[in-house]
């Protein structure tokens, strides 16, 4: 059995959209949220506008740290096992997710084929601390999450 793991993050855990308008997004955030909210049952709290800057947010979390033995990790966890270039999951400890979850995700967060973060780039710096530490960098992709590991 694998250790417990911990998940730390040098930014806030949001995807974000920007130059986004609510009003053009309003379909596509309905279907969205419907088709997924079984799977993720707090997803209403989790896509947000920041209206004096037009830009749509997307939580994965409010905390810098979550660990694999708190309740309050469980869907971060699930979201982060997606590894594209790896043939192992990342850790083991969350539900993997299907590919049309980040298929549907990417479709309406993208800006010209890309992703990005609250921190403006288009990769996360995530810390994995268990039975292997190391630093990656995470890219959201139209089919899971890439990783760049140092």
């Amino acid at each position: 059995m694998a250790s417990p793991i911990i998940l730390q993050f040098d930014d806030e855990p949001v995807i974000a959209k920007y130059d986004a308008k609510e009003v053009d997004l309003n379909d596509e955030l309905s279907k969205f949220k419907q088709k997924y909210s079984s799977l993720v049952p707090d997803i209403e709290e989790r896509f947000y506008f920041k209206t004096d800057d037009d830009e749509l947010h997307f939580k994965l979390g409010e905390d810098g740290e979550y660990s694999s033995l708190d309740d309050e990790g469980n869907f971060i966890l699930s979201f982060f096992e997606s590894n594209l270039e790896i043939s192992r999951p990342v850790n083991g400890f969350g539900k993997k997710l299907s590919e049309d979850f980040y298929k549907d995700l990417f479709n309406i967060m993208n800006s010209d084929g890309q992703v990005y973060w609250s921190n403006g780039g288009d990769s996360i710096c995530v810390n994995f601390i268990g039975d292997f530490d190391f630093e990656s960098y995470c890219f959201l992709k139209d089919n899971g999450c890439f990783w760049e590991v140092d």
